[in-house]
């Protein structure tokens, strides 16, 4: 799925379920031009309703809303909500995996 902007899903966010895959954010470096980032994303989605966005990992050393959010994005089935929920764990990849405060996306590719 095509997103706002440049950046892309196959996740259906329409259809009813859990699925898990990444969000790809087009990132070029001077060694590439055609290079991304892959982020972590879970979508849950059970009928109409809401929809709830909960991200983690904005600043790569706090952990703790990475791991709720991955404990979230486990724990909740779809038959548990009336709506969407859509977790990213990691909004800040790049600096997650290597846990620290930033990260350059240039340096972290």
């Amino acid at each position: 799925m095509s997103l706002a902007g440049s950046g892309w899903c196959d996740i259906d966010f329409e259809a009813d379920g859990k699925r898990v895959d990444h969000l790809f954010i087009p990132h070029s470096v001077d060694r590439s031009a055609y290079g991304n980032v892959g982020i972590p994303i879970v979508v849950i989605k059970n009928g109409d309703g809401p929809t709830v966005l909960l991200t983690g990992g904005t600043h790569g050393d706090e952990f703790e809303g990475q791991i709720v959010a991955t404990r979230v994005a486990r724990a909740v089935e779809p038959s548990d909500i009336h709506g969407q929920l859509i977790v990213i764990p990691c909004l800040n990849f790049p600096a997650a995996t290597n846990g620290a405060r930033c990260r350059l996306w240039m340096a972290a590719i």
